[in-house]
Protein backbone atom coordinates (compact mmCIF):
# COMPACT_ATOMS: atom_id res chain seq x y z
CA UNK A 1 0.00 0.00 0.00
CA UNK A 2 1.60 3.26 -0.80
CA UNK A 3 0.05 6.38 0.77
CA UNK A 4 1.41 10.12 0.08
CA UNK A 5 1.04 12.57 2.50
CA UNK A 6 0.27 16.59 0.58
CA UNK A 7 1.17 19.62 3.05
CA UNK A 8 -1.17 22.62 3.69
CA UNK A 9 -3.73 22.54 0.65
CA UNK A 10 -5.56 26.08 0.26
CA UNK A 11 -7.99 26.77 -3.21
CA UNK A 12 -8.39 30.39 -1.71
CA UNK A 13 -8.64 33.89 -3.55
CA UNK A 14 -6.96 32.81 -7.09
CA UNK A 15 -7.55 29.54 -7.15
CA UNK A 16 -11.16 30.38 -7.43
CA UNK A 17 -11.23 31.82 -11.07
CA UNK A 18 -8.66 29.41 -11.91
CA UNK A 19 -11.71 26.61 -11.52
CA UNK A 20 -14.28 28.63 -13.23
CA UNK A 21 -11.65 29.02 -15.94
CA UNK A 22 -11.37 25.19 -16.35
CA UNK A 23 -7.95 25.44 -16.01
CA UNK A 24 -5.86 22.89 -13.86
CA UNK A 25 -3.11 23.51 -11.90
CA UNK A 26 -1.94 19.71 -11.09
CA UNK A 27 -1.55 17.90 -14.36
CA UNK A 28 1.86 16.97 -13.46
CA UNK A 29 1.56 15.86 -9.74
CA UNK A 30 -1.95 14.63 -10.41
CA UNK A 31 -0.55 11.95 -12.75
CA UNK A 32 2.17 11.35 -9.87
CA UNK A 33 -0.27 11.09 -7.43
CA UNK A 34 -2.54 8.69 -9.34
CA UNK A 35 -0.51 6.15 -8.37
CA UNK A 36 -0.51 5.83 -4.74
CA UNK A 37 -3.68 3.77 -2.96
CA UNK A 38 -3.95 7.08 -0.64
CA UNK A 39 -3.56 10.74 -1.02
CA UNK A 40 -3.95 12.30 2.57
CA UNK A 41 -3.56 16.20 2.81
CA UNK A 42 -4.55 19.01 5.15
CA UNK A 43 -7.23 20.81 3.89
CA UNK A 44 -6.77 24.33 5.64
CA UNK A 45 -9.60 26.25 3.40
CA UNK A 46 -13.17 25.37 3.78
CA UNK A 47 -16.07 25.99 1.68
CA UNK A 48 -17.29 29.85 2.24
CA UNK A 49 -20.97 29.16 4.13
CA UNK A 50 -24.47 31.61 3.65
CA UNK A 51 -23.84 32.98 7.22
CA UNK A 52 -20.90 35.03 7.59
CA UNK A 53 -17.48 34.20 8.87
CA UNK A 54 -16.07 33.72 12.19
CA UNK A 55 -14.95 37.40 13.51
CA UNK A 56 -12.40 37.15 15.87
CA UNK A 57 -10.24 35.23 13.45
CA UNK A 58 -7.74 36.70 11.67
CA UNK A 59 -6.89 35.89 9.00
CA UNK A 60 -9.57 34.12 7.50
CA UNK A 61 -9.46 31.49 4.60
CA UNK A 62 -12.26 30.37 2.04
CA UNK A 63 -12.85 29.40 -1.07
CA UNK A 64 -16.15 27.99 -2.85
CA UNK A 65 -17.59 24.76 -2.58
CA UNK A 66 -17.42 24.16 -6.46
CA UNK A 67 -13.31 24.89 -6.01
CA UNK A 68 -13.36 21.98 -3.94
CA UNK A 69 -13.24 19.57 -6.75
CA UNK A 70 -9.29 20.62 -7.44
CA UNK A 71 -9.28 17.49 -4.49
CA UNK A 72 -10.47 15.17 -7.32
CA UNK A 73 -7.57 16.09 -9.49
CA UNK A 74 -5.25 15.39 -6.86
CA UNK A 75 -6.97 11.83 -6.43
CA UNK A 76 -6.98 13.11 -2.44
CA UNK A 77 -8.68 9.63 -0.12
CA UNK A 78 -9.05 11.55 3.26
CA UNK A 79 -8.29 15.03 4.68
CA UNK A 80 -7.16 16.06 8.21
CA UNK A 81 -9.51 19.14 9.55
CA UNK A 82 -7.95 19.56 12.87
CA UNK A 83 -6.33 23.07 11.94
CA UNK A 84 -6.89 27.11 13.08
CA UNK A 85 -9.12 27.41 10.18
CA UNK A 86 -11.73 24.79 10.60
CA UNK A 87 -14.67 27.58 11.75
CA UNK A 88 -13.47 30.10 9.50
CA UNK A 89 -16.72 30.34 7.95
CA UNK A 90 -18.76 29.10 10.66
CA UNK A 91 -20.74 25.90 11.14
CA UNK A 92 -22.24 26.57 7.64
CA UNK A 93 -19.52 26.34 6.28
CA UNK A 94 -17.75 23.27 7.73
CA UNK A 95 -21.00 21.59 7.20
CA UNK A 96 -20.41 22.42 3.59
CA UNK A 97 -17.13 21.09 3.11
CA UNK A 98 -17.91 17.97 5.16
CA UNK A 99 -20.84 17.11 2.63
CA UNK A 100 -18.59 17.29 -0.52
CA UNK A 101 -16.18 14.99 1.22
CA UNK A 102 -18.66 12.92 2.38
CA UNK A 103 -20.14 12.96 -1.60
CA UNK A 104 -17.01 12.36 -3.60
CA UNK A 105 -16.18 9.48 -1.13
CA UNK A 106 -13.10 11.79 0.56
CA UNK A 107 -12.46 10.76 4.49
CA UNK A 108 -12.05 12.98 7.30
CA UNK A 109 -10.81 13.43 11.00
CA UNK A 110 -9.72 15.96 12.97
CA UNK A 111 -13.28 17.80 13.35
CA UNK A 112 -16.82 17.08 13.66
CA UNK A 113 -20.10 18.59 15.01
CA UNK A 114 -19.14 16.25 17.83
CA UNK A 115 -16.42 15.67 20.43
CA UNK A 116 -16.77 12.07 19.85
CA UNK A 117 -16.66 12.87 15.82
CA UNK A 118 -13.78 14.81 16.39
CA UNK A 119 -11.53 12.18 18.04
CA UNK A 120 -12.49 9.83 15.71
CA UNK A 121 -9.47 7.96 14.34
CA UNK A 122 -9.33 6.61 10.62
CA UNK A 123 -8.62 2.89 10.11
CA UNK A 124 -8.05 1.34 7.38
CA UNK A 125 -7.39 -2.19 6.37
CA UNK A 126 -6.30 -2.53 2.86
CA UNK A 127 -5.20 -6.48 2.14
CA UNK A 128 -4.28 -7.24 5.34
CA UNK A 129 -2.41 -3.86 6.12
CA UNK A 130 -4.09 -2.02 8.99
CA UNK A 131 -3.21 1.43 9.15
CA UNK A 132 -4.85 3.89 11.57
CA UNK A 133 -4.78 7.86 11.27
CA UNK A 134 -4.67 10.18 14.63
CA UNK A 135 -4.92 14.00 13.89
CA UNK A 136 -4.63 16.67 16.26
CA UNK A 137 -4.55 20.86 17.12
CA UNK A 138 -2.06 22.43 19.22
CA UNK A 139 -2.99 25.47 21.18
CA UNK A 140 -0.18 27.31 20.25
CA UNK A 141 -1.63 27.53 16.10
CA UNK A 142 -4.68 30.01 17.59
CA UNK A 143 -7.35 28.48 17.10
CA UNK A 144 -9.74 30.86 18.92
CA UNK A 145 -12.85 28.72 19.38
CA UNK A 146 -14.93 29.68 21.86
CA UNK A 147 -15.88 26.57 24.65
CA UNK A 148 -19.72 26.64 22.87
CA UNK A 149 -18.56 26.48 19.41
CA UNK A 150 -20.56 23.73 17.32
CA UNK A 151 -17.47 22.80 15.50
CA UNK A 152 -15.19 20.27 17.35
CA UNK A 153 -11.60 19.82 17.19
CA UNK A 154 -9.43 17.14 18.42
CA UNK A 155 -7.21 18.68 20.72
CA UNK A 156 -3.25 18.71 20.83
CA UNK A 157 -2.70 16.60 24.33
CA UNK A 158 0.36 14.77 24.58
CA UNK A 159 -0.77 12.11 27.06
CA UNK A 160 -3.69 11.29 25.45
CA UNK A 161 -2.00 11.43 22.21
CA UNK A 162 0.22 8.49 23.60
CA UNK A 163 -2.30 6.27 24.98
CA UNK A 164 -4.55 6.68 21.72
CA UNK A 165 -1.22 5.75 19.89
CA UNK A 166 -0.91 2.40 22.14
CA UNK A 167 -4.64 1.71 21.90
CA UNK A 168 -4.74 1.35 18.24
CA UNK A 169 -1.11 -0.75 18.21
CA UNK A 170 -3.05 -2.92 20.53
CA UNK A 171 -5.35 -3.53 17.93
CA UNK A 172 -3.01 -4.23 15.32
CA UNK A 173 -2.40 -1.37 13.45
CA UNK A 174 0.51 0.78 12.36
CA UNK A 175 -0.46 4.60 13.29
CA UNK A 176 0.28 7.54 11.41
CA UNK A 177 -0.04 11.13 13.06
CA UNK A 178 -1.20 13.95 11.31
CA UNK A 179 -0.15 16.83 14.07
CA UNK A 180 -1.45 20.49 13.47
CA UNK A 181 1.33 22.03 15.83
CA UNK A 182 4.46 24.79 16.25
CA UNK A 183 2.51 28.13 16.12
CA UNK A 184 5.57 30.38 18.25
CA UNK A 185 7.25 29.41 15.19
CA UNK A 186 4.54 30.14 12.37
CA UNK A 187 6.93 30.96 9.24
CA UNK A 188 9.69 29.84 10.53
CA UNK A 189 12.45 27.42 9.01
CA UNK A 190 12.67 25.23 11.95
CA UNK A 191 10.57 23.44 14.84
CA UNK A 192 9.78 25.00 18.09
CA UNK A 193 11.92 22.38 20.76
CA UNK A 194 8.75 20.59 22.32
CA UNK A 195 7.61 19.22 19.08
CA UNK A 196 11.12 16.92 18.97
CA UNK A 197 10.41 16.26 22.67
CA UNK A 198 7.03 15.15 21.83
CA UNK A 199 7.47 13.41 18.59
CA UNK A 200 10.13 10.98 20.75
CA UNK A 201 7.15 10.38 23.18
CA UNK A 202 5.56 9.47 20.41
CA UNK A 203 7.64 7.51 18.16
CA UNK A 204 8.28 5.57 21.51
CA UNK A 205 4.88 4.88 21.85
CA UNK A 206 4.21 3.23 18.76
CA UNK A 207 3.58 5.84 16.24
CA UNK A 208 5.25 4.69 12.48
CA UNK A 209 4.85 8.31 10.97
CA UNK A 210 4.69 11.70 12.28
CA UNK A 211 3.46 14.18 9.84
CA UNK A 212 3.15 17.98 10.37
CA UNK A 213 1.51 20.74 9.46
CA UNK A 214 0.93 24.97 10.43
CA UNK A 215 3.91 27.28 9.79
CA UNK A 216 3.50 27.02 5.70
CA UNK A 217 7.41 26.19 5.46
CA UNK A 218 9.15 22.96 4.47
CA UNK A 219 10.73 22.36 7.95
CA UNK A 220 13.28 19.38 9.10
CA UNK A 221 12.28 16.06 9.09
CA UNK A 222 14.43 13.29 10.56
CA UNK A 223 14.26 9.69 11.69
CA UNK A 224 13.41 8.70 15.50
CA UNK A 225 14.28 4.99 16.30
CA UNK A 226 14.58 4.54 12.48
CA UNK A 227 10.88 6.15 11.52
CA UNK A 228 10.07 9.22 10.31
CA UNK A 229 8.92 12.78 11.70
CA UNK A 230 8.43 15.23 9.56
CA UNK A 231 7.93 18.59 11.85
CA UNK A 232 6.13 20.50 9.15
CA UNK A 233 5.59 19.47 5.28
CA UNK A 234 5.04 23.82 4.20
CA UNK A 235 2.62 24.45 1.69
CA UNK A 236 1.37 22.02 -1.01
CA UNK A 237 -0.78 24.96 -2.62
CA UNK A 238 -1.85 28.57 -1.42
CA UNK A 239 -2.94 31.62 -3.16
CA UNK A 240 -2.04 35.41 -1.39
CA UNK A 241 -4.38 35.92 1.19
CA UNK A 242 -6.97 39.24 0.47
CA UNK A 243 -8.38 39.41 3.52
CA UNK A 244 -9.99 43.35 5.07
CA UNK A 245 -8.08 45.38 2.36
CA UNK A 246 -4.85 43.95 2.96
CA UNK A 247 -2.75 41.16 0.71
CA UNK A 248 -0.76 38.46 3.36
CA UNK A 249 1.61 37.20 0.05
CA UNK A 250 2.25 33.43 0.14
CA UNK A 251 4.72 34.38 -2.59
CA UNK A 252 7.89 33.70 -1.12
CA UNK A 253 9.75 31.21 -2.59
CA UNK A 254 9.65 29.51 1.34
CA UNK A 255 6.01 29.54 1.31
CA UNK A 256 5.98 27.85 -1.87
CA UNK A 257 8.17 24.81 -1.48
CA UNK A 258 7.13 21.84 0.08
CA UNK A 259 7.69 17.81 -0.15
CA UNK A 260 5.52 15.07 -0.86
CA UNK A 261 6.17 11.84 1.79
CA UNK A 262 5.41 8.80 -0.17
CA UNK A 263 5.28 5.49 2.37
CA UNK A 264 5.08 1.89 1.27
CA UNK A 265 3.61 -0.10 3.75
CA UNK A 266 4.23 -3.76 2.93
CA UNK A 267 3.32 -6.98 5.72
CA UNK A 268 6.45 -8.20 7.93
CA UNK A 269 8.66 -5.06 6.25
CA UNK A 270 9.95 -1.89 7.32
CA UNK A 271 8.05 0.89 5.61
CA UNK A 272 9.74 2.56 2.73
CA UNK A 273 10.08 6.35 2.39
CA UNK A 274 10.43 8.53 -0.73
CA UNK A 275 10.58 12.01 -1.06
CA UNK A 276 8.80 13.95 -3.96
CA UNK A 277 9.69 17.53 -4.15
CA UNK A 278 7.16 20.34 -5.11
CA UNK A 279 7.38 24.13 -5.42
CA UNK A 280 3.96 26.55 -6.73
CA UNK A 281 5.07 28.28 -9.90
CA UNK A 282 1.86 30.84 -10.58
CA UNK A 283 -0.31 28.44 -8.14
CA UNK A 284 0.82 25.13 -10.67
CA UNK A 285 2.53 22.93 -8.70
CA UNK A 286 5.27 21.61 -10.55
CA UNK A 287 8.43 18.90 -9.07
CA UNK A 288 11.24 20.46 -7.97
CA UNK A 289 14.24 18.73 -7.17
CA UNK A 290 16.52 21.27 -5.78
CA UNK A 291 13.87 21.75 -2.94
CA UNK A 292 15.59 18.21 -1.26
CA UNK A 293 19.15 19.94 -1.10
CA UNK A 294 16.87 22.50 0.96
CA UNK A 295 15.21 19.91 3.41
CA UNK A 296 18.90 17.97 3.86
CA UNK A 297 21.01 21.29 4.81
CA UNK A 298 17.56 22.45 7.08
CA UNK A 299 17.64 19.17 8.89
CA UNK A 300 20.86 19.06 9.53
CA UNK A 301 21.53 22.24 10.98
CA UNK A 302 18.39 21.36 13.19
CA UNK A 303 20.17 18.09 14.33
CA UNK A 304 23.21 21.17 14.92
CA UNK A 305 20.84 23.56 17.09
CA UNK A 306 19.62 20.64 18.79
CA UNK A 307 23.27 19.76 20.11
CA UNK A 308 24.64 23.19 20.41
CA UNK A 309 21.75 25.27 22.50
CA UNK A 310 23.85 28.48 21.41
CA UNK A 311 22.24 28.00 17.69
CA UNK A 312 19.00 27.48 19.10
CA UNK A 313 19.04 30.81 20.84
CA UNK A 314 20.13 32.41 17.94
CA UNK A 315 17.88 30.99 15.72
CA UNK A 316 15.02 32.38 17.69
CA UNK A 317 16.55 35.73 18.92
CA UNK A 318 16.34 36.10 14.69
CA UNK A 319 12.77 35.04 14.61
CA UNK A 320 11.34 36.72 17.71
CA UNK A 321 13.36 40.37 17.17
CA UNK A 322 15.13 40.55 14.34
CA UNK A 323 13.49 38.82 11.75
CA UNK A 324 10.00 41.02 11.62
CA UNK A 325 11.55 43.82 11.06
CA UNK A 326 14.07 43.00 8.29
CA UNK A 327 10.97 41.50 6.82
CA UNK A 328 9.04 44.90 6.36
CA UNK A 329 12.11 46.13 5.36
CA UNK A 330 12.54 44.34 2.41
CA UNK A 331 9.31 43.50 1.51
CA UNK A 332 8.42 44.75 -1.99
CA UNK A 333 6.61 47.84 -1.84
CA UNK A 334 6.60 50.03 -5.10
CA UNK A 335 4.91 53.01 -3.44
CA UNK A 336 7.25 53.64 -0.63
CA UNK A 337 11.25 53.53 -0.36
CA UNK A 338 13.52 51.78 1.53
CA UNK A 339 14.02 54.90 4.20
CA UNK A 340 9.79 55.53 3.60
CA UNK A 341 9.80 52.06 5.30
CA UNK A 342 12.55 52.51 7.71
CA UNK A 343 11.06 55.91 9.52
CA UNK A 344 7.37 54.03 8.84
CA UNK A 345 8.51 51.96 11.48
CA UNK A 346 7.28 53.58 14.99
CA UNK A 347 7.17 52.10 17.71
CA UNK A 348 3.78 51.10 17.97
CA UNK A 349 3.85 49.13 14.87
CA UNK A 350 7.37 47.51 15.42
CA UNK A 351 5.56 46.10 18.74
CA UNK A 352 2.70 44.94 16.41
CA UNK A 353 4.97 42.90 14.47
CA UNK A 354 6.09 41.04 17.49
CA UNK A 355 2.35 39.83 18.19
CA UNK A 356 3.06 35.89 17.11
Amino acid sequence: MKIAFLGDISFNDAYIPLYREGVDPFPEIGRKLAGCNLVVGNLECLSEGDQGEYEPKKPRLKTTRETLNFLKKLHVSAVTLAHNHVYDNLKDGFEKTVSFLEENNMAYLGAGLTRERAGQPLKLDRGGKKICMLSYLHEDTHPNLQPDCPVHVNRYDPERISRDIRLCRSEGFGVILLLHWGGRFEGGLYPDRYQRADARKFIRAGAGLVIGHHTHTLQPAEKIDGRWVFYSLGNFCFADIHFEGRIREMSRLRFRESVIPVVTIQEDAPWSMELWPVRNVSLEIKEAPGVLKKLKRRSTMHRMMMRLPILWILYRTWYRWVGPVWEQLIRKDREKTLIRRIFGLNLQKIKSLFKR
